[in-house]
């Protein structure tokens, strides 16, 4: 069946909240043989998209990137390749595993099997399920199905005296921790093409490498918070295991409680049954001497026997419910302990799986902080060989004679320029390499950084006692000596002169203010 045509929807437009609320559904309320068609339905589509998404290398293969997106949305040869589109938020369309994920249906599923132990065709498909849809390897997997089948097991004794919602709500919880995130996926995704980029273009200039910077920069941000909605989980799991704790001390304490009183009672019953008895020893030997009132004594010594009689039937009976109540809250207890055990061991593998990827997040973010600093020092030597040549230029036309006032001074603003904007670039770079963490006894590439940045004081200070030279003045203001064509020119050259004067302090200023 296609998904789209299962959740109610066309095939090229395919509503993600209406396919999550279809999900939802049918995993809550599918028992037995439809339970087991629905899981073998998403198996088939999670295989399917797990071929076609190794097969283009993409972990979303609807995403823009794939250029057959469409026509895989579109041929019935592959159904579960609908596109599902989320109209609220909008953002890139999303495959059925996409939606899965996000919906509820593994949690409901899972309650279901508690409530309901899984057959053995089952199993099978839930271990391959798991594969694609959670954290860790089969061994886990095969221990996860193994923990489900016992807390079925457990929950059939479970009496209505512990609320099976709060149990079932624990179970559920823990099994959204395991769950894989898409978003995760497609951010190791962008970081890998990202990387692809920088090893291919390892010799491009600072322009176009920089917003390759950029985007390192958004994803290092984007695992910084997908490690931070992690931790919140943690800490949420670590909060139901104490709730869980305390549930359990609370019951514990009451059933000490329960057993103190009985005592107590059942003491005082004994206590009220010797005296008992002793009256009726009383009786009888008041019987023996009273032969005179016999038959009125007759008459109450066996109203006072019924009595009696009754009395100790309830008692009997009271001490048969109270043990009936003490085996039932062992029960309980090992009810409680069975999924306190079953808690703990999801703990410790989310945990793993936590470690795990939290390392693999610092050695590339560290592997991308390595490739920038290396770069960044490669662009700042090369600048710094440019801005010496330039100034060395500077002082050649300096020092020139032989030609005109107005080429010189045209000369040493353009090469000035030039000289102003290598040093805005090399302050730039200098300012994002900055944002590291860069120590002094560090490695080569981290000492070559430091020597480029220290040097762009001193390539202000030298091209600020560079000697400019001057236009002469009779030149400028006797308009009157010259040709009409000469004072066109000059007319002409005068306010470009002055742009480029009034251009060449704000410059230097900039530069002042950003060493400051």
């Amino acid at each position: 069946m296609d998904p789209c045509e299962e959740f109610g929807a066309s095939r090229r437009a395919c509503v993600f909240k209406d396919a999550v609320k279809r999900l939802n559904e049918v995993s809550l309320h599918a028992r037995g043989a439809e339970r087991l068609q629905a899981l073998g339905r998403w198996l088939a589509a999670l295989k399917e998209i797990d071929r076609e998404t190794k097969r283009t290398g993409n972990s979303n293969p609807a995403s823009p990137r794939n250029s057959e997106s469409e026509e895989m949305a579109t041929s019935p040869r592959k159904p579960y390749m609908a596109l599902f589109y989320d109209m609220e938020s909008g953002g890139e369309p999303m495959n059925f595993r996409d939606v899965f994920l996000q919906s509820r249906a593994l949690e409901h599923i899972i309650t279901s099997l508690i409530l309901e132990a899984p057959l053995d065709e089952e199993i099978g498909v839930l271990v391959e399920i798991f594969g694609l849809c959670l954290a860790g390897g089969q061994e886990l997997h095969n221990a996860f199905i193994s923990s489900i089948q016992d807390l079925a097991k457990a929950f059939s004794t479970l009496s209505e005296e512990i609320r099976r919602s709060d149990l079932l709500e624990l179970a559920q919880t823990a099994v959204t921790g395991l769950k894989l995130s898409t978003e995760a996926e497609k951010l190791d995704v962008e970081m890998f093409f990202l990387e692809q980029k920088m090893s291919d273009k390892q010799g491009v200039p600072l322009s176009k490498d920089s917003n390759e910077v950029q985007k390192l920069k958004e994803v290092t941000e984007g695992l910084t918070s997908s490690i931070s909605g992690i931790e919140q989980k943690i800490s949420e799991n670590r909060q139901q295991k104490e709730k869980a704790i305390k549930y359990r001390d609370s019951k514990a304490s009451e059933v000490v409680e329960t057993e103190k009183a009985l005592s107590s009672e059942i003491q005082a019953l004994h206590k009220r049954k010797e005296q008992l008895e002793a009256e009726l020893k009383e009786v009888n030997s008041a019987l023996s001497s009273a032969t005179a009132r016999h038959i009125n004594t007759q008459e109450e010594k066996a109203q006072f026997d019924e009595a009696s009689s009754n009395i100790v039937a309830h008692l009997s009976i009271q001490e048969e419910e109270l043990t009936k109540s003490i085996a039932a809250r062992r029960a309980e207890a090992g009810v409680a302990s069975t999924w306190l055990g079953f808690l703990e061991d999801t703990w410790l593998l989310q945990s793993a799986c936590l470690e795990e990827k939290t390392k693999a997040i610092q050695h590339d973010s560290q592997e991308a902080k390595l490739q920038f600093l290396s770069i960044a020092s490669m662009n700042l030597s090369y600048h710094q060989e440019e801005i010496k040549l330039l100034l060395k230029s500077l002082k050649l036309i300096s020092s020139e004679d032989n030609e005109t006032d107005s080429t010189i001074r045209q000369r040493f603003l353009e090469t000035e320029n030039q000289v102003i904007r290598v040093l805005k670039l090399m302050e730039s770079l200098s300012d994002e390499v900055k944002t590291f963490e860069i120590k002094e006894d560090g490695d080569e590439v981290e000492k070559k950084l430091l020597k480029c940045i220290g040097a762009i004081d001193s390539f202000k200070t030298e091209l600020r006692g560079l000697k400019r030279p001057e236009l002469e003045t009779g030149k400028v203001n006797s308009p009157v000596s010259t040709s009409p064509e000469v004072r066109d020119e000059e007319s002409k050259a005068e306010p470009d002169g002055q742009e480029a004067e009034a251009t060449d302090g704000w410059e230097l200023d900039t530069l002042e203010e950003a060493s400051t």
